[in-house]
């Protein structure tokens, strides 16, 4: 069997391996735990509109400026809109991001819960200043929220 490996789009090795040999490779992988990429919900731009409807000021404006930043917003940004001193994480999640998370499952009918994702693979979050660390929406939800704050 002729069989392709690619890691991260690039082909990394091919050639051809026995059926045995396949399935014993993937028996070490059945009970391996793969990591998703976290997306923003796919709201619509009704669902969006209820959405701002249910949020304060503060949490609104968070979601405008990071859908008018084309998806993405850094973390001094989120501590001027959000009030935020330092690395003080715990208050954006608690005041902001749990509130988002609870509005965008009133809208969805609980059938996504994450707006705001984290920037994939940054090592910046683990620095001591997070300069540039940053928050992001994607996919539909942008779409829908650029038409939202647009319009």
């Amino acid at each position: 069997m002729r069989v392709e490996l690619q890691f991260e789009g690039e082909v990394v090795i091919t050639g051809k391996l026995a059926e045995a040999d396949l399935r014993s490779l993937l028996s070490l992988f059945k009970d391996a735990e793969v990591e998703e990429t976290w997306h923003s919900a796919p709201i619509t731009v009704t669902q969006a509109q209820q959405l701002i409807a249910l949020l304060d000021a503060p949490s609104v404006e968070l979601l405008r400026q990071i859908t008018l930043g084309g998806g993405s917003i850094t973390w001094p940004q989120v501590q001027k809109i959000c009030d935020i001193k330092g690395t003080d994480f715990d208050r954006y999640h608690s005041y902001y991001e749990e509130r988002i998370e609870q509005a965008v499952r009133t809208v969805t009918q609980g059938k996504h819960a994450f707006l705001i994702t984290y920037e994939d693979g940054a090592p910046e979050w683990c620095t001591d200043d997070w300069k540039d660390a940053k928050l992001e929406i994607d996919g539909p939800a942008l779409i829908s929220l650029q038409e939202v704050f647009t319009a």
